[in-house]
């Protein structure tokens, strides 16, 4: 596949005024805010739930305005004076990116456990959100300290692998930690199972509703007031308990920011005209009760402060300095400290810093209004919070409100001139394709550089299908522009290479060369970073129609250029390729070589290393280490899975599915064939369709089902029209005719693939064609024929290694190999064939549990819980969970109680 790059990694510019505050802004997200001052304290729900035994999840769910961020608030600085870590996390719906998720976690962990309290940056890649979460769960494994975990305002996610990667360190947590959710919706995690266990403690909205004594509290402390009987039964039943809507009574009633003295009495600020006035002209027939209540609250305030509201509110953040930019109003300081004061739902954010925000539900009131009544002050405003925000370099918060304003030409010159690089060299590319449907079609055609740019990002992220119709917007609109100018042609050579890109998955090589050798031909107009791109992008041309030497020589060129502009993603990737090369010029031994060089010069967790480790793995498979090549394979997926590397993440599958396959656990090989197909499916492409559905035939075979793989050979005859080297497709056909006992027509084939692989340097799939064809000759009765390719054969597979291309033939091939070995063929080699074979057959589980594992089943056979494994062994109840796990796979049990069966059964349990 083309490059897997993220984009280039900029390098600092002069936008350093008020980077401190930009940071305080970022920090607030990761920072545990303090109680807002005027809090009623509710002792029932401030209790202590993380104590309860074996609790993983507190769930704080109820609608807007009930109260569950104050109660989350609460309750973690009660832990937070006991001495619990917390681990604050403020969502909002950027946050739906996994990169930008993974970076803030991480800053949010570091914040806690005090090693980086001071030095809190703008995130940048912290490692996919997988390996996050993973060194997050080992790390909590290791320490005492007790941790809790707060999201407030989860309902904004809405990424799927956000919510698994949740899950999974939700499944995964040691006894010492927790996770606490505040959200208007139930998060879709595994909260049946956790109920089932007792692990996790729900608080609803009729948990948080205020009691009568505590709306009389509430009054009496916000407005100085003691409710008659029939006024708090008259508010319990207007309010329903709804804090937001007690809140703005007391608003309206006229006196709130009016402090009662220091010993919390004095003087009725209100009165109970006040209050009968308020429940007199409340209407439900009116409007909303919050829409009518902030409509009182708004219409009581002095015009200047109105105005303020009215102003301010289309910020996420306020903070004295920007409040002043939007307004215009050297006295904005001033305001925003009486609105503070006033406690007109105006929230803080941070202990050390003059940072708030209003409340949402307050927010929206008076977003709406302004809209509604003055359309162009709303866009003015937004206007200027982009602006403020474009000479911060905060090009996130710069896009989002050029995008709320209607400033689309705008909007589109941040992405292309200032977001693009910036995101995507942290792999923010779903914050990037956030943007795209708020574009109006007809203001694309507008902009042909920000159509390629969101088509890179679709062909990142899988979506071929949008990522070609985004590039056929741009060149239709690049046909509008005048033709010699500079920018014309840059953007139509960056258009010809996507095309080319684009052509190889959909198998039209030919088309694909065309375009690109129309790009080289104004390669210089493309920066280093685009030419590097166009490189690889013929690299993988001639590498998907196997021609060796050709993709060789391009991908070396795109490794060096790569190299030149220290683009470690593509330097990554053209070095995968070159270990794809090797292995298919049958130089095991190189890719080996190339692969584990390239390992040691970058973090493992970096997303696109997983292509790395897919290459590795493929040569320990051929020199049958299964348990290698599996272990790898399945860092390969997670890596891919998290980075959102699509390509690499349906390849992995596909190839673990094999690996699983020869070592006969069918049901878990077609459910990661049934993965493949469903990442796969985002392609739309007939050359990975094919190959998956290859891989379908290839496991019926292993399984015996010559019927449904003959089925598949008149399916895959519908796609032999693609340009594209179909090597697996055309092996497997002849495997299926050999099954079929039709070596007549695999003959042929083999004989017309070996000839074509030698010729393109593909040493290594005409081995495995080889290997068939010798099968095919002795299945035809010619034997010595089948010898005499053995003789080539098998002195080329000893020296790089091979096994699996012999052993996946099965006994068929082992009986050849005896007579080969009979007739003085490679006797030694042969011998280690038959031997690894015999070898495979003898293996007893008692062989594959380590000791640990041993003494953890010793123990489940005597009925021991995880916490009695965990105090016996004296490890942590996540290496014991893992353990387990182990040990259910390596016996094939589905539960304990049959792994202790079958452990007995083989006599693995000492002194029974």
């Amino acid at each position: 596949m083309p490059a897997i790059d993220l984009g280039q990694t900029t390098s600092s510019d002069d936008h350093t005024h008020g980077l401190s505050m930009i940071r305080a802004l970022l920090s607030t997200k990761i920072t545990l805010p303090p109680v807002q001052q005027g809090h009623i304290s509710r002792g029932r729900l401030s209790a202590d739930p993380g104590r309860q035994a074996n609790l993983r999840l507190i769930l704080i769910s109820a609608p807007a305005g009930f109260g569950k961020s104050i109660c989350l608030l609460e309750w973690c600085h009660a832990l937070r004076q006991d001495g619990t870590k917390i681990v604050w996390y403020a969502l909002d719906a950027q946050d739906n990116d996994p990169a930008r998720f993974a970076s803030h976690l991480a800053g949010a962990f570091a914040r806690a456990v005090e090693e980086d309290a001071d030095g809190f940056a703008e995130p940048a890649t912290a490692g996919n959100l997988d390996s996050v979460m993973a060194v997050l769960v080992n790390t909590l494994a290791q320490t005492p300290d007790r941790f809790v975990f707060a999201f407030d305002d989860y309902h904004l996610i809405a990424a799927p692998e956000i919510h698994a990667a949740l899950g999974l360190m939700l499944e995964h947590l040691p006894a010492n930690a927790q996770i606490a959710l505040a959200t208007r919706a139930d998060p879709p995690l595994q909260l049946s199972r956790l109920r089932a266990r007792g692990q996790v403690l729900e608080v609803r909205a009729a948990d948080l509703r205020f009691t009568a004594p505590e709306i009389e509290q509430f009054f009496a402390q916000a407005v100085g007031l003691r409710l008659s009987r029939d006024h708090l039964d008259q508010l319990d039943q207007l309010s329903e308990g709804w804090a937001a809507a007690l809140r703005l009574i007391t608003l309206s009633l006229g006196g709130a920011g009016q402090a009662v003295d220091s010993h919390g009495v004095g003087e009725p600020l209100v009165n109970d005209r006040s209050v009968e006035r308020i429940l007199s002209r409340f209407s439900p027939a009116k409007q909303h009760i919050f829409d009518y209540l902030a409509d009182e609250v708004f219409e009581q305030q002095p015009e200047e402060t109105r105005q303020y509201l009215l102003d301010t509110c289309v910020l996420d953040h306020l903070t004295p300095e920007l409040c002043g930019v939007i307004t215009g109003n050297c006295g904005a300081p001033l305001l925003l400290e009486r609105l503070v004061r006033g406690r007109l739902f105006v929230i803080p954010l941070a202990e050390s810093e003059p940072i708030f925000r209003y409340h949402h539900l307050f927010a929206d009131f008076l977003r709406q209004r302004l809209r509604q009544a003055d359309l162009p002050r709303w866009r003015e405003r937004q206007r200027q919070a982009a602006e403020w925000y474009e000479q911060h370099a905060d090009w996130t918060q710069a896009v989002h409100h050029a995008l709320n304003g209607e400033e689309y030409a705008y909007a589109a010159w941040l992405i292309e001139a200032r977001a693009w690089e910036a995101l995507t060299s942290r792999g923010e590319i779903m914050t990037v394709l956030a943007w795209l449907p708020r574009f109006p079609q007809d203001e694309l055609k507008e902009h042909p550089r920000l159509c390629l740019y969101f088509s890179r990002a679709m062909y990142l992220t899988g979506d071929l299908q949008q990522s070609l119709a985004l590039v056929t917007i741009a060149t239709q609109a690049i046909k509008g522009l005048d033709p010699s100018a500079a920018e014309t042609v840059e953007l139509r050579t960056i258009a010809y290479s996507y095309q080319a890109t684009l052509a190889a998955y959909r198998g039209q090589i030919a088309d694909g060369l065309a375009l690109a050798e129309q790009a080289l031909a104004d390669r210089e107009t493309l920066n280093r970073l685009g030419q590097t791109r166009l490189v690889n992008t013929i690299g993988y041309l001639y590498y998907a129609s196997g021609k060796i030497a050709e993709s060789r020589r391009f991908y070396q060129e795109a490794y060096a250029l790569a190299q030149e502009i220290g683009h470690a993603f593509l330097m990554i990737d053209a070095q995968h390729f070159l270990a794809e090369l090797d292995i298919a010029a049958g130089e095991l031994g190189a890719a080996e070589a190339r692969c584990a060089e390239m390992l040691t010069q970058y973090p493992r967790d970096l997303a696109p290393i997983g292509d790395l480790v897919l290459s590795l793995a493929n040569v320990h498979y051929e020199r049958n280490d299964l348990t290698r090549a599996e272990a790898l394979l399945r860092e390969a997926i997670q890596l891919s899975r998290s980075g959102g590397l699509r390509y690499t993440q349906w390849v992995a599958c596909v190839a673990l599915a094999r690996v699983l396959a020869v070592e006969e656990r069918f049901d878990e090989a077609q459910a990661m064939l049934r993965q493949a197909m469903a990442v796969a499916a985002a392609f739309n492409g007939p050359t990975i369709q094919s190959l998956v559905e290859a891989m379908g035939a290839r496991l019926a075979l292993l399984q015996g089902q010559v019927e449904e793989a003959a089925d598949w050979l008149g399916r895959d005859a519908e796609v032999e029209a693609l340009e594209t080297l179909r090597h697996f497709e055309i092996l497997t056909r002849a495997r299926v005719l050999l099954a079929l006992r039709h070596p007549p027509e695999a003959l042929p084939l083999l004989e017309a693939f070996g000839h074509s692989a030698r010729a393109d340097g593909r040493h290594g799939h005409a081995l495995e064609a080889d290997v068939l064809r010798a099968l095919a000759l002795n299945l035809s009765g010619q034997l010595p024929a089948a010898l005499t390719v053995l003789k080539v054969a098998l002195p080329q597979a000893e020296r790089e290694g091979y096994v699996r291309v012999f052993l996946d033939e099965g006994a068929p091939m082992l009986r050849l190999l005896a007579r080969a070995g009979e007739a003085g063929i490679s006797p030694a080699y042969v011998g280690l064939l038959r031997e690894a074979e015999n070898a495979a057959r003898r293996v007893h589980p008692a062989d594959l549990l380590s000791d640990r594992e041993l003494d953890v089943l010793r123990l489940l056979a005597q009925g021991a819980t995880n916490h009695d494994i965990v105090d016996a062994l004296v490890i942590s109840l996540g290496t014991v969970k893992s353990h387990i796990n182990h040990i259910m796979t390596k016996l094939d049990a589905r539960n304990r109680t049959e792994a202790v069966a079958k452990a007995r059964s083989l006599g693995l349990l000492d002194g029974e």
